[in-house]
């Protein structure tokens, strides 16, 4: 999904970071992307469907991500870091 990126803070990285929030029933997930997140919805609008985005892994800032079930998602939310 994303390069291994070793880096003390999202600056060091050199670029543009947002940290993305995950909700799956109570666990959060903590992901880093290189672009804002786009989620898009099921067709009833109800629930998620998927969200792309630009996955940084291999950080002690964020999670890697192995796979996600996107309908038992309860809220994604990022912010730039």
């Amino acid at each position: 999904m994303g390069a291994h990126v070793k880096a003390k803070t999202a600056a060091d990285m050199g670029f543009s970071v947002y940290k993305v929030r995950i909700v799956i029933g109570t666990a959060l997930i903590h992901v880093l992307s290189r672009t804002v997140p786009v989620v898009r919805l099921d067709g009833a609008g109800s629930g998620i469907a998927s969200v792309s985005m630009e996955v940084i892994e291999g950080t002690e800032h964020g999670d890697s991500i192995g796979w996600i079930q996107w309908s038992d998602v309860r809220a994604v939310t990022w912010r730039k870091a």
